[in-house]
């Protein structure tokens, strides 16, 4: 595999910023901690999380996220926080500590970590109407910014498609995966079945891949400086249930 380029020197210049000041950058080897990273900031959310993990891999960097979730009534990881940091575990063959439904802290090791170049399908389920597009976050960058190594790997994706406080798949589907194919990352999201977070029933599912292109080491330059006049309006109406038509 190859060893991260200016990209993960920006990353990790941002991770730095992120960190508690303790571990810096570029330290710790296997056993040790790198960077430090305290998950109470801002909105004490599990954002920081997501985005610690997926730096760590891109950057191969041993990290440790404390105080996670913090601003929360319910501190710590809850299932599909976890589901997500088993996801990027699985994708890169990185180990995790203190992975379990509660934690207020986790470390995951990327050093020396990869994704493998064989075919494979990828399996993420919190066994709960868990934001499928909050998992997505933490996954897509790891997959999309690891030089064509991960062409043949297929996320599975199992939870809500459309859940309180968090982006819609259509909005991940519409607006989010157009911008990710001008930066030169083709993203192929399918939604298989959609769930509520005030449904019962079956889980919504997401299958996600991404087909880099062979110089996968550089994003293209994005300028959105004109808006341009709009050219159609489009509207998408669902229902969870119900009568099954519109009056």
């Amino acid at each position: 595999h190859e060893r991260p380029s200016s990209r993960g020197l920006n990353a990790m210049a941002a991770m730095e910023t992120a960190g508690s000041g303790g571990g810096g950058v570029g330290g710790g080897s296997g056993g040790e901690v790198g960077v430090e990273i305290d998950g109470s900031q801002l909105e004490g959310g599990g954002q920081i999380l997501r985005l610690s993990l997926g730096l760590a891999l891109l950057t191969q960097q041993h990290v440790k996220v404390h105080s996670i979730r913090k601003g929360r009534a319910k501190p710590g990881l809850a299932r599909q926080h976890l589901c997500g940091a088993e996801l990027l575990s699985d994708m890169n063959f990185a180990e995790l500590s203190q992975a379990h439904v509660g934690s207020t802290e986790l470390t995951i090791n990327g050093i020396g970590t990869y994704i493998s170049a064989a075919p494979r399908t990828l399996i993420a389920d919190p066994g709960s109407a868990g934001a499928i597009t909050l998992v997505l976050q933490a996954a897509l960058p790891v997959l999309a910014l690891t030089y064509g190594h991960a062409r043949d790997t297929t996320l599975v994706l199992r939870g809500g498609t459309n859940v309180n406080f968090s982006p819609s798949i259509d909005f991940a589907s519409m607006v989010h995966v157009p911008l990710l194919e001008r930066f030169g990352v083709p993203v192929h999201l399918t939604t298989v079945a959609r769930r509520f977070n005030t449904q019962h029933g079956e889980q919504g599912e997401v299958h996600v891949s991404v087909t880099p292109p062979p110089d996968a080491m550089r994003l293209k330059p994005l300028v959105l400086d004109d808006p341009g006049a709009p050219a159609m309006l489009e509207g998408v109406l669902f229902s969870s249930g119900g009568a099954g038509h519109v009056g």
